[in-house]
C-alpha cells in the first residue's frame, strides 16, 4: 500500500494551522504541461526532473529546507510525480511549505508559483534542482558540502 500524500499534507496542515488549498487533478495536469513546455522541451515523461533543460542542481540532504528562503512570503504550488499524487497544493509562504514537507515521508516533489516563473525539484538523490528564476538563487549553494 502506498502512503497517501494528500492525507499527510492535510493532516500536517491541520495540526500546524497552515492554510493549504488543494488544486484539482485536471488543473495540476495542465500546470505540469505548462512547466514541461517551459523547462523540459514538452516531455510528458516522469520524473520530470530527469528531462529539464538549463537547470542547476545542488546535492545536499538538507537542500529541500532552503526552498523556504527562495519562496519567502509568496504563494507556492507543491506538486508531485503523478504516480505518487495527482493533485497539487497551494501553500502560503516558504516556511509553511517546509514545515509541511518536514512532516511527510521522503517523497520527490516540485514547487512553482502561479506564473511558473521558476521550478524547484527535490529528488530521491537529495538533489535540489532549479529552473527559471530560481537558477540565480541556487548558485550560492553550489559549493556547499554536507
Amino acid at each position: 500500500m502506498l502512503w497517501n500524500i494528500e492525507e499527510q499534507i492535510m493532516s500536517a496542515a491541520a495540526s500546524m494551522n497552515i492554510n493549504v488549498t488543494k488544486i484539482s487533478e485536471h488543473d495540476t495536469e495542465l500546470r505540469f504541461q505548462q512547466l514541461s513546455r517551459k523547462y523540459a522541451n514538452g516531455t510528458k515523461l516522469f520524473p520530470l526532473w530527469e528531462h529539464l533543460d538549463n537547470d542547476i542542481a545542488v546535492q545536499h540532504p538538507e537542500a529541500w529546507k532552503w526552498i523556504a528562503e527562495y519562496i519567502g512570503n509568496s504563494q507556492a504550488i507543491l506538486m508531485f510525480n503523478p504516480s505518487d499524487e495527482k493533485s497539487s497544493y497551494e501553500v502560503e509562504g516558504g516556511e509553511n511549505l517546509v514545515k509541511l514537507l518536514s512532516e511527510m515521508f521522503n517523497v520527490e516533489f516540485y514547487v512553482t508559483n502561479k506564473n511558473n516563473e521558476y521550478l524547484l525539484c527535490f529528488n530521491h538523490h537529495d538533489v535540489l534542482i532549479a529552473c527559471g528564476d530560481a537558477t540565480e538563487w541556487i548558485k550560492k549553494y553550489e559549493n556547499i558540502q554536507d
